[in-house]
């Protein structure tokens, strides 16, 4: 939608300014669903905004990603440097110039916010971000919370700009303030008298000795200094080093640890906040009880207070801050995520490109999937499981194909567990490495839920583990279980990292972005496939495990020797 010319006499002549054209960028038709519109935001209220530049050679960097990630191939794992990487998502000299002159001249301070120059952030109050962008910022409240969030259903670029950006943020993002972007369902049960359980029994209760177990997982020590994983938590969340110590002090009593690990926080996170939240807790328990001395770093990302933060730009700065690392983690893992409906396509598209960057340097992204079944997590998203449900709700960032999205499965024989989300995303196609998988799960449905699931879309997850009822020690309950795909995120990460040990060992590369390997007929033959259960919601069945992938428990789960085995013949 073309805006009109703003236009002035000159004695008998008139002129259009061309810099005044709006062009529209990005729009929603409605307002998410959780949300609703209070009254415009006062003008003079100042908006922290971000600019994305066009990235030079984003196909370029695909195609790198994908030589460096597919075994076979004669790139695979020469992962790229940070430079070789920003010489691909660096913003040509052009858009460069024409955005930073145009905000100059409108006397708007800005800084390059990453590492390659391709986001600029500035300030501006709503009164002006209204003028210059045709939008009409408003206050919307969250109808679980009450707070309120300053966004705008649409947003125009002027002419100049609109070959050079990306995407304006945050405007149409929806994230819920106040509330923690958290997907995990946390099916929570307090253990009798909050006494330790018996680490032998692992026919209702899962722990570290347990999962060893069921996937093979080496008790030994790691013994590769260089090889990292990294557990991100958001917003009040800190991990205990005595609550980790006490947890493996019981649930393995082969081996004597002296927990420690790294700290770093970034986006107004810091150490100050209560220790021993139950998400973070079960996070780096499982992690340092399954990863043997794996050298473990806890990435704080967001607002140590309850300042309303927008998820995508928490990711932004967590993930670029990684991006930026001469040796980034080889491995990430991260339990958090949101419905996909409350992002833009724009704004996940960048979000999803950085993590892209990320696997080109090498670094296995693992996020759980969800725990909503086909529904959305949130109780009032599009996918909310009421009568009026019409469609179901992909999550995001698992929806993204750059990383490896994890569900759970339960029981001794596996099977999916209801709670594993999964589906396909409204937003990202299925890539090459996924798309006869998707697509032959797709016939098979036929009619089924025709219109309720993108039937092109980037299907997810893509491996599972087990991941329901986890003993944890927690600082406000003592002993307790957590379930979700929360637990199983951390396990197959833990085992990535123990493979990537190995390899390191052996002076071979890290595995890098997985996905491409785990999809291969050596790596799929060396997981679990996963053959029953559902994952319902939306007053659905939801969607059925079966042979090969499918979306509740993706590929299935781990097998730490044949994974390991597969990984090495893969290696260079």
């Amino acid at each position: 939608m073309r805006r009109p010319l703003f236009c002035f006499p000159i004695l008998f002549s008139t002129i259009c300014s061309a810099s005044n054209v709006l062009i529209l960028h990005e729009k929603r038709d409605a307002i998410p669903a959780g949300f609703f519109l209070s009254r415009s935001a006062p003008s003079e209220t100042m908006l922290d905004l971000r600019m994305a530049l066009k990235q030079s050679d984003t196909a370029g960097l695909e195609r790198a990603l994908h030589a460096v990630s597919t075994p076979g191939n004669p790139a695979y794992g020469k992962h790229l440097t940070s430079e070789e990487v920003a010489a691909y998502t660096k913003p040509s000299e052009e858009s460069f110039d024409v955005a930073t002159s145009w905000l100059k001249q409108r006397k708007l301070l800005h800084k390059a916010v990453s590492h390659a120059g391709d986001w600029l952030q500035f300030s501006i109050s709503v009164e002006k971000a209204n003028e210059y962008f045709g939008a009409n910022f408003s206050l919307f409240t969250h109808t679980d919370t009450g707070s309120e969030i300053v966004r705008t259903l649409e947003y125009s670029l002027p002419a100049e700009l609109t070959n050079h950006i990306k995407v304006l943020h945050p405007t149409l993002s929806f994230s819920p303030p106040n509330v923690i972007p958290k997907i995990s369902l946390s099916k929570r049960h307090h253990l009798a008298s909050r006494q330790a359980p018996d680490p032998t029994d692992c026919t209702i209760f899962q722990n570290p000795a347990c999962l060893q177990a069921k996937y093979n997982i080496p008790t030994t020590s790691a013994t590769q200094s260089s090889n990292m994983i990294t557990v991100t938590g958001f917003q009040f969340n800190n991990p205990s080093v005595f609550l980790t110590q006490s947890f493996l002090n019981f649930m393995r009593p082969d081996k004597t640890f002296n927990v420690t690990f790294g700290t770093r926080y970034v986006a107004g996170a810091s150490n100050s906040t209560s220790e021993g939240n139950s998400e973070v807790s079960l996070d780096m328990e499982y992690v340092m009880g399954l990863a043997t001395d794996v050298p473990v770093t806890f990435l704080g990302i967001g607002p140590a207070t309850a300042t309303p933060a927008d998820f995508p730009t928490l990711l932004l700065e967590g993930f670029g801050l990684l991006l930026n690392d001469t040796n980034p983690p080889q491995v990430v893992s991260t339990s958090y995520g949101a419905d996909e409906s409350f992002y833009s396509p724009a704004i996940s598209e960048s979000v999803c490109n950085l993590f892209m960057q990320l696997g080109a340097r090498g670094v296995s992204l693992l996020f759980s999937s969800g725990d909503g079944g086909v529904q959305t997590s949130s109780s009032t998203g599009v996918g909310d499981n009421t009568a009026t449900c019409k469609a179901f709700g992909p999550t995001f960032p698992s929806g993204c194909p750059w990383v490896t999205s994890v569900g759970a499965t339960r029981n001794v024989v596996e099977i999916a567990a209801f709670l594993s989300s999964g589906g396909f995303s409204n937003v990202f196609p299925a890539p090459s490495y996924q798309a006869a998988d998707t697509a032959a799960y797709v016939a098979q449905l036929g009619s089924t839920y025709r219109g309720m699931y993108n039937a092109s879309g980037r299907g997810f997850p893509d491996v599972s583990a087990l991941g329901l009822d986890f003993q944890i020690r927690d600082h406000r309950f003592g002993w307790q279980t957590d379930s979700g795909t929360s637990a199983s995120t951390p396990v197959f990460a833990s085992v990535i990292s123990l493979i990537n040990d190995r390899l390191t060992a052996a002076g071979k590369s890290p595995l890098g972005f997985l996905n491409p390997f785990l999809y291969s007929a050596a790596g799929r033959a060396a997981l679990n496939d996963i053959t029953e259960g559902s994952n319902p919601g939306c007053n659905t069945t939801g969607f059925a495990a079966g042979a090969g992938w499918d979306p509740v428990t993706g590929l299935g789960s781990p097998n730490f020797p044949k994974l390991l085995a597969a990984a090495m013949t893969a290696a260079v």
